[in-house]
């Protein structure tokens, strides 16, 4: 009843089943990799390892080729090629010579829409094969909405399957909702890791929910009947073995008993799968919340709509979920407090709130819509900003001693401390405080000759 949307709301889930017999379609599969100067060290090793690990899965009947970008356009062939066990093992020895991350390279302009162009030339258009593109970056572009309208007319345009297009961020740079967005409009799926620690897990989880499709191209019939309808994501991805398809979205209208819901198998034959529609009390808008925030987002961030903003502002405060246009601000109430600020007038309160929401707000709760800065100066993806060198933990001291007692002084010193426990440090300044209060206590005792 609290509810601003007052439409109604379904859960559509598909189960791939027993799959021990189940055919998987044949792929075309290209990866589009970023690697510019903040790529280097640990992420790109990790980009490697599940590289390895995907080329090593694909069938002789697939299909695959590999890109990679910075400043230029490194291709591994310039057509496809078959995943024989010679073309895999010259692709991993490509991959090793070639996923080099130097500091000074970055990723222009326009290089990223040349890399997705490049790869959507090289798909073949076949009905047999299922084509797939596969971009892994770090960083954000200014054209990233061109981008998606140019991938939207290319998805369109395809005659038999469209391009999947699979995206996955990885730290705080990139334009998380321009990727998600991306995957949405062609069927793909969207991953991304925060942790540095969790790009090798969270990216193996992403090609394996992608990399064995068993149903393609599904629509559910009944929608295009009903008054008004949202469906999250626009597009249904393909149904995969061992992944649940689960969508979720508002309509207005009546639904029937039952509802169709069409598909194409690996096979090649279309399949018909009748659902049984159940009403249920199960709080679906706020299972789904979080999902439904992220992925209106980013529509208000491709419309740059101002009335998307407000829905997210709405259905933010709704289901207290942080958002990109809401504080989460830590607040601690007294009884004392409490009735004072109901004697307040409401805008005092507001004003308050906001004067304070620097000290109290909660950090970490939003992740932007990329970095262009960031992207441009090469920081490193391992997540935040770089430290200043206050925040260090490394301090340099002039000399200040003479040769003979450098070793044990200034310097020397500073660096063993910052080795130390911090426990211990917290023990020793507490013993030297209480050194120097009797040092000044007996110093003046002296001075005064005992006298108050």
């Amino acid at each position: 009843m609290h509810d601003s949307d007052q439409r109604e709301m379904f859960c559509l889930y598909l189960f791939p089943g027993n799959f021990l017999n189940t055919k998987v379609f044949k792929k075309e599969v290209i990866f589009v990799v970023d690697i510019s100067g903040s790529m280097r060290g640990n992420p790109l090793e990790h980009v490697k390892k599940v590289l390895y690990k995907a080329l090593s899965e694909l069938t002789p009947g697939d299909y695959f080729d590999i890109i990679a970008f910075n400043e230029d356009m490194h291709l591994f062939s310039l057509s496809l090629e078959r995943a024989t066990k010679e073309a895999l093992e010259e692709a991993n020895l490509w991959i090793s010579k070639n996923f080099v991350s130097e500091e000074e390279t970055h990723i222009t302009k326009l290089l990223l829409s040349e890399s997705l162009n490049k790869a959507i030339s090289l798909l073949s258009n076949s009905r047999e094969l299922l084509p797939h593109i596969f971009l892994i970056t770090d960083g954000c572009v200014e054209d990233e909405r061109n981008i998606c309208n140019s991938m939207r007319v290319h998805v369109t345009t395809h005659l038999h399957i469209s391009p999947r297009i699979s995206t996955f961020g990885i730290g705080s740079f990139c334009n998380h909702y321009f990727l998600r967005l991306l995957a949405s409009i062609s069927r793909g799926l969207y991953g991304a890791a925060h942790d540095p620690d969790s790009i090798e897990v969270e990216m193996q989880r992403w090609l394996r929910r992608a990399s064995s499709p068993i149903t393609a191209n599904i629509e559910v019939e009944v929608f295009d009947c009903l008054d008004a309808f949202e469906m999250y994501p626009q597009r249904m991805p393909d149904l995969s073995i061992g992944c649940p398809l689960i969508v979720f979205g508002r309509y207005q209208g009546k639904l029937p008993d039952s509802i169709k819901v069409k598909g194409i198998l690996a096979n090649l034959n279309d399949i018909d799968i009748d659902l049984k529609v159940q009403k249920t009390d199960i709080p679906l808008e706020r299972i789904f919340a979080k999902q439904h925030i992220d992925q209106l987002t980013a529509q208000a961030w491709f419309f740059e709509s101002k009335q998307l903003e407000d829905k997210v502002i709405k259905l933010s405060l709704q289901c207290s979920i942080p958002s990109e246009y809401t504080y989460l601000v830590l607040h601690q109430t007294r009884p004392a407090i409490q009735e004072m600020m109901m004697k307040k007038p409401k805008k005092a309160n507001v004003k308050k709130l906001e004067a304070a929401k620097d000290r109290y707000l909660s950090r970490g709760t939003r992740i932007g819509f990329g970095d262009l800065l960031a992207t441009a100066e090469n920081y490193s993806v391992m997540f935040g900003n770089p430290k200043s060198p206050e925040a260090s933990s490394v301090y340099m001291a002039t000399d200040c001693c003479s040769d003979l007692c450098d070793c044990a002084c200034c310097r020397c010193c500073i660096n063993c401390c910052s080795t130390l426990n911090d426990q211990f440090v917290v023990l020793m300044a507490q013993l030297c405080a209480g050194l120097a209060c009797l040092a000044c206590f007996q110093c003046c005792s002296l001075c005064c000759n005992g006298s108050d």
